[in-house]
């Protein structure tokens, strides 16, 4: 069933943040059907987000990856993925029918980007059915200018595993330097009762901390919804992705989430309105071949700089990295 535009944790996010009323205009945007724009939009995409939830409740997000047209809006309300997480990625748990599911597709050459949020009619392990709750555009901020392949120059997305997936408790080394250095990751959230939602963070390589047990980021402007931070503050859950777009390597992880209101330590990270921290539960880590190369052509005019010697440290309680453990 259609939720209602914002839901109560959407609400008093917005309400602390003094967007209400910027946030009630902007949320008309929200549609209950796919608009042929969108439509059009997502038929020309390569990589697809997709946020859902595991049968524990926690929050995961991944990456698909297809020839133009794997995106498919059969009709205004059914969305059609011909695409399947790879073996081992904990995103399959939760596309079972009656799950709630997220996407986000994502123009990096042109800067533009899409949602459409709904309920899992039937996954058969290589197309997907979503029955269509929400669908509207985002703004451009913070998306890095990449560098798409041209048509007939995609990776395969065939290409095999190289290896199983790795499971760890805690994110290694190697891991923590991939976020250290991002520009760009994904989140997936989700409100009790009212579905799952994947969106995109960017900013200059540096902007995202991590530790063996916790993630934490500046929070910049947006658009003033607050879907994100929203369904964090519903749940207090949330799951990311980090993609190597060099490599193809691939880092999620799910965990406790919660909002950093506090101005003073805001004030540390330039543009920052406020922190958003990711304790970290599990972490897996796959090879994606299909994903790379997408190299930037030019950051975000909005990123704010990263002052890295003002950098606070993350308060890390996490047990010792746990030995990683292949599927």
């Amino acid at each position: 069933m259609p939720r209602s535009i914002f839901h109560d944790g959407e609400r008093r996010v917005q309400e602390r943040a003094g967007v209400r009323e910027m946030a009630a205009r902007i949320g008309r945007s929200i549609h209950p059907t796919i608009p042929d724009r969108a439509a059009a939009f997502l038929a020309a995409r390569r990589r697809l987000v997709v946020a859902t939830v595991d049968g524990a409740g926690r929050l995961w997000v991944t990456l698909l990856s297809g020839r133009p047209g794997f995106v498919e809006a059969c009709d205004p309300t059914t969305l059609r993925i011909e695409a399947f997480p790879v073996g081992g990625d904990p995103v399959a748990e939760g596309l079972r029918p009656g799950g709630s599911i997220g996407t986000l597709a994502v123009d990096f050459a042109k800067r533009h980007r899409s949602r459409v949020n709904g309920v899992v009619r039937s996954a058969d392990g290589a197309v997907i059915l979503v029955d269509v709750d929400q669908a509207y555009a985002n703004c451009p901020k913070y998306i890095q200018k990449r560098e798409e392949p041209e048509e007939g120059d995609e990776p395969s997305t065939a290409v095999p595993e190289t290896l199983p997936p790795a499971r760890t408790a805690a994110l290694g080394s190697g891991q923590i330097d991939l976020i250290r250095r991002a520009d760009t990751f994904f989140i997936g959230t989700a409100a009790p009762g009212h579905g799952a939602d994947a969106s995109h963070r960017g900013g200059a390589p540096g902007f995202v901390q991590a530790t063996a047990g916790a993630v934490e980021w500046p929070d910049y402007a947006g658009n003033s919804m607050f879907n994100t931070l929203g369904n964090i503050e519903a749940s207090h859950r949330a799951g990311l992705a980090f993609v190597d777009f060099a490599t193809g390597t691939v880092v999620q992880l799910t965990g406790p989430a919660e909002i950093v209101w506090d101005a003073e330590t805001a004030e540390q990270f330039p543009g920052a309105e406020r922190l958003v921290r990711v304790r970290v539960e599990e972490v897996v880590e796959t090879e994606r071949p299909g994903l790379a190369p997408l190299p930037v052509v030019e950051y975000s005019p909005f990123n704010p700089p990263v002052a890295l010697d003002e950098r606070r440290a993350i308060a890390d309680t996490s047990a010792p990295p746990a030995k990683s453990r292949r599927l």
